[in-house]
């Protein structure tokens, strides 16, 4: 479900990329490199892609290395399976019991002076009302204009790669099973009014130069070259204060760290089972610190990039 804009814009759904209005790809697709694993254990193994949760028909069809594995797999696992409306519920459900204000309180309340204005001026260039986000809590207004700001460059989750996946294993016959709950997700990022505040002010920083930002992301992901993604998903920025780089470990190890121990132990037991399972999540989640592919390779598994 969630990414990072540099860390944050893209967490909801990391693994973002946008490639332009043009329908051509926009590296050759014989490129041979892909964000996809094999791993295994004496006697199994599991297919894990690094995946792209909002996209554009350009990114279509994927490679053949990439569909074979899908269709040689018994199973689809993703982040969330919103395919189950039992899920899909939970997860909006959640999202408005810990995003939603108190009675009494509003946005404003919370926020600095010039964020709140900065937040007005923005979704008032978008033709929108300051109104429509004014009772919710600052991580859940960060998340509403990321997802403005994404499908505003042309992206959506329609042709992300989870939504192609799943219509995929419903016509093959695929089960879906989910790697999280919606709490784990929710709770990732339902933090504290300061933490909160900070998300959104980096939010909004960030989305001043989203549509470059996920061009250049796209091209990465799509030439398979893991230095340049993580090195766009993770500038170095030395204007940060000591409580800024405290705020910033704070959010990745809630949205990264912690959620990839869980990711890691999951696929595990996948493992276990011995049954081919293909699991696609957000790429950040496989090319980033204390990644899920580098802690499965230090737990003993043969890990294959292919």
């Amino acid at each position: 479900m969630f990414m990072k804009i540099t860390r944050k814009i893209f967490f909801l759904f990391l693994c973002l990329l946008y490639c332009g209005c043009s329908n051509t790809s926009l590296v050759p697709k014989e490129s041979k490199k892909h964000f996809l694993w094999k791993v295994s254990d004496s006697d199994s193994y599991v297919w894990i892609l690094g995946s792209i949760h909002m996209a554009d028909s350009s990114f279509y069809p994927l490679d053949p290395v990439i569909t074979n594995a899908f269709k040689e797999s018994e199973s689809l696992v993703l982040e969330i399976d919103l395919s189950d409306d039992s899920i899909k519920n939970e997860s909006v459900s959640l999202s408005m019991d810990l995003g939603v204000l108190p009675t009494g309180q509003l946005l404003q309340d919370i926020l600095p002076d010039t964020t709140f204005s900065q937040l007005d001026s923005l979704v008032r260039s978008w033709g929108l009302s300051i109104d429509l986000f004014n009772n919710f809590k600052p991580w859940m207004v960060a998340m509403q204009i990321s997802a403005i700001a994404i499908e505003r460059t042309g992206f959506s989750s329609e042709w992300g790669i989870e939504s192609f996946l799943m219509d995929q294993a419903v016509l093959l016959g695929k089960g879906i099973i989910s790697l999280e709950s919606p709490a784990t997700q929710i709770n990732a990022i339902a933090n504290s009014d300061s933490l909160g505040v900070f998300y959104l002010e980096e939010t909004l920083k960030e989305i001043t130069q989203i549509k470059n930002l996920l061009f250049q992301i796209a091209i990465a992901w799509q030439e398979g070259n893991a230095p340049k993604l993580r090195s766009l998903l993770n500038p170095e920025d030395k204007t940060r204060n000591k409580n800024e780089k405290e705020m910033e470990a704070i959010l990745n190890k809630k949205i990264y760290t912690d959620r990839n121990k869980g990711m890691v132990n999951q696929i595990e037991q996948f493992l276990r089972n011995n049954k081919k399972y293909f699991i696609a999540v957000g790429v950040a989640h496989l090319i980033d610190d204390d990644n899920v592919i580098q802690s499965l390779e230090k737990n003993g598994f043969k890990v294959e990039s292919y």
